[in-house]
């Protein structure tokens, strides 16, 4: 096994030439290497590389986050990954150390480790993603409540509305009523006066006419004493 922390990675023995057919076992650890696309930046450059067998998982060694990376392909192209790896990590990642040794195991092709990577983050948006809708679920349930208290309340003003304008036109019809009875009263008041005036002259007509009967008694005396 070897270790390497500088920053053009690891350099694999001179002994790998191509057309050599090799396993690799690489592991890059160091403070922060989880959850910053480092799997994502590993698999573009397998493939890049034109790497078909590869897989690439979290983990913790020594205390430290870690990325494993199973390869298997040409020598030179194993030596490319490892070579180019820390320098293709994103600008996130902090990494301590790159080690690698011989694999023996089998190491599927690089779709394997592509759908496991995508079938695990759908593991992690799916509850996400039904929390979302369960906040919007209960968004529009207390929406539609605020929606129908306010429909009431419009609807209550309207019920006043129209109780105001019932006692409007009440208003109305007692103001029409006082003023036919100002009317009638006026009527009356000008009827009354014109009686009044036709009594009084009626009176004074009939006081004349009765102190001419009584001049005329009074000639009548004062001409026989005479």
């Amino acid at each position: 096994m070897r270790n390497d922390s500088e920053s053009e990675g690891v350099q694999l023995i001179s002994h790998l030439h191509s057309g050599i057919h090799v396993k690799r076992k690489i592991v890059a650890r160091g403070a922060r290497l989880h959850e910053v696309g480092a799997r994502v930046a590993i698999m573009n450059l397998a493939l890049s590389l034109g790497i078909d067998r590869l897989m690439v998982y979290n983990e913790f060694v020594k205390g430290e986050q870690a990325v494993v990376v199973l390869a298997e392909g040409d020598g030179q192209q194993i030596e490319a990954l490892a070579g180019s790896l820390q320098r293709s990590l994103p600008e996130r990642a902090k990494v301590s150390a790159i080690e690698w040794k011989d694999y023996g195991g089998t190491i599927p092709p690089i779709e394997r480790a592509i759908q496991i990577f995508q079938m695990e983050h759908w593991g992690k948006a799916i509850p996400i993603l039904l929390d979302i809708r369960d906040e919007i679920r209960s968004t529009r349930a207390e929406l539609g409540e605020k929606v129908d208290s306010v429909g009431e309340k419009v609807d209550k003003v309207g019920e006043k509305v129209d109780s105001v304008g019932e006692k409007v036109d009440k208003v109305g019809e007692k103001v029409d009523s006082v003023g036919e009875k100002v009317d009638k009263v006026e009527k009356a008041v000008r009827e009354e006066g014109r009686l009044t005036r036709e009594e009084l002259r009626r009176v004074i007509f009939d006081e004349i006419a009765d102190l001419k009967v009584r001049v005329s008694k009074l000639e009548k005396i004062l001409t026989k004493k005479s």
